[in-house]
């Protein structure tokens, strides 16, 4: 690629992505996320490799549409289960927290009887320990108040998660981002970049802003990664006129 500036497309879809799946607010805390991969993510990925074919009749109703079936482009069996063994292999710690959520909870109901919840504190399991408060709640139903922003300086939250998910698109249609993670297919690149980034600053301005490729390459990657999604300035010759002399309370276009 010669040294240039570029826009990028304005076909161009961003889609945010934690850990392949499409990173709506529930996604973000580590509490939420945590829950959602053992309640969700991981019950969806089991139902797919048990029955693809459950969800391809699934996704052709209209009746059905927003439940817990993906909608790919084709069978990918072996990729949705490659997903699977890597969330249970490299999201441990997340696994761990859900577990540990939901034994706090039964530990609660079954031990808390409107006395003093003190004593529960050694109780707590040990992957909430220092992050949790125990309460009665307004209705004086025993009840956990966590500590977020702990949780955010925790190892529970982890910003290598966080993927830019660049594809361009020809239409409106997509599959309902809740339950169809974002394999890698070919037809999109996903950039690896913490969603607090200023890369991504510099990448969404692309799209009204002339950049360089010198600061493209600065500020996220090698530009070439992007090359099929940044277009080149066209570069437009009018013939010469001569401008008309306007009154001064006009403006000259």
């Amino acid at each position: 690629m010669n040294r240039s500036s570029y826009y990028l497309k304005q076909n161009v879809v961003a889609e945010p992505l934690v850990d392949s799946w499409y990173a709506w607010a529930h996604l973000m805390p580590p509490t939420t996320l945590s829950r959602n991969i053992t309640e969700r993510h991981l019950k969806i990925m089991d139902s797919y490799i048990e029955s693809p074919e459950t969800h391809e009749a699934a996704v052709k109703d209209p009746k059905l549409l927003g439940g817990p079936f993906m909608d790919l482009k084709q069978r990918q069996v072996e990729k949705v289960a490659e997903l699977r063994e890597r969330t249970l292999r490299e999201r441990d710690g997340l696994i761990t927290l859900s577990r540990a959520i939901q034994e706090l909870d039964a530990l609660l109901r079954q031990k808390a009887a409107g006395f003093s919840l003190e004593p529960l504190y050694s109780e707590v399991p040990e992957a909430l320990r220092g992050y949790v408060e125990l309460v009665y709640d307004l209705n004086n139903q025993p009840s956990f108040r966590l500590f977020e922003p702990l949780l955010y300086k925790s190892a529970y939250y982890d910003t290598s998660l966080q993927t830019m998910a660049l594809s361009e698109i020809s239409g409106d249609d997509r599959p309902f981002v809740l339950s169809t993670p974002r394999l890698d297919d070919g037809d999109s690149l996903q950039l690896r970049i913490p969603f607090a980034s200023d890369a991504l600053d510099v990448l969404f301005r692309m799209k009204h802003v002339l950049t360089s490729e010198e600061k493209i390459s600065e500020r996220m990657t090698s530009a070439c990664f992007l090359t099929p999604f940044l277009a080149i300035p066209m570069r437009v010759t009018f013939p010469a006129t001569r401008m008309k002399t306007c009154p001064r309370s006009s403006i000259t276009f």
